[in-house]
């Protein structure tokens, strides 16, 4: 038996839900306070963080990056590496997962109808 497929509004109701879920489970946690206005360098930074074994400071940094950025893939797949629980994980994954697609799809969009 195969499932039916799912149309594209239901789609970005899912994924909008699935989005909204993983960033309040990431804001859960006090946020990072910093100075700096450029915050293109966090999630690179946290994944260094991790690399080093500081997984409590990666992943302020992460969650610091997805404040400034809920589409960022990168600090998305970082959080679900370090996350605390399999819930948590999956819900970081489904989010970078879906936030790859939305941009996949919207790029898509705009080159199939001329627009740059």
């Amino acid at each position: 038996m195969q499932a039916a497929p799912i149309d594209q509004g239901e789609r970005l109701v899912a994924w909008r839900c699935r989005v909204w879920q993983a960033i309040q489970m990431a804001r859960r946690y006090p946020s990072l306070k910093t100075g700096s206005t450029d915050a293109s360098g966090f999630a690179p930074l946290a994944w260094r963080l991790m690399a080093a074994g500081r997984q409590a400071e990666a992943r302020l940094y992460f969650r610091a990056a997805l404040h400034n950025d809920p589409y960022g893939v990168s600090a998305w797949v970082g959080l679900s590496r370090i996350a605390d629980t399999g819930e948590e994980r999956r819900l970081y994954l489904q989010a970078a997962f879906d936030v790859s697609y939305l941009i996949h799809t919207t790029q898509h969009h705009h080159l199939a109808i001329g627009e740059d």
